[in-house]
């Protein structure tokens, strides 16, 4: 679950921020909105349904739901942090 975690909560915004900065700087395809939209679904936490996808396929429907509850948890911290963070460096709306 930890690596879930520091994959959801910090690889993935950091690879957003990456991508954004790119095109900033060299491709230009996406205009600021697209760049605050993808920088918002790089932080928002594990959605639910994963439990139902684990539900369905049978594979620990109980470590998914819990999963999904600390991410949410988290996420009433994290969501506000990366979103001031991502204000000072003009990625958030």
């Amino acid at each position: 679950m930890g690596l879930s975690f520091l994959g959801k909560f910090i690889i993935l915004p950091l690879l957003m921020v990456g991508v954004i900065l790119f095109d900033r700087a060299v491709t230009g395809w996406f205009d600021a909105t697209v760049h605050q939209l993808m920088f918002l679904m790089s932080i928002v936490p594990p959605a639910a349904n994963i439990a139902a996808f684990a539900v369905q396929m049978n594979l620990k429907p109980e470590k998914a739901a819990t999963t999904v509850l600390i991410g949410t948890l988290l996420a009433l911290f994290y969501i506000p942090a990366a979103l001031w963070l991502g204000g000072k460096i003009g990625l958030a709306p």
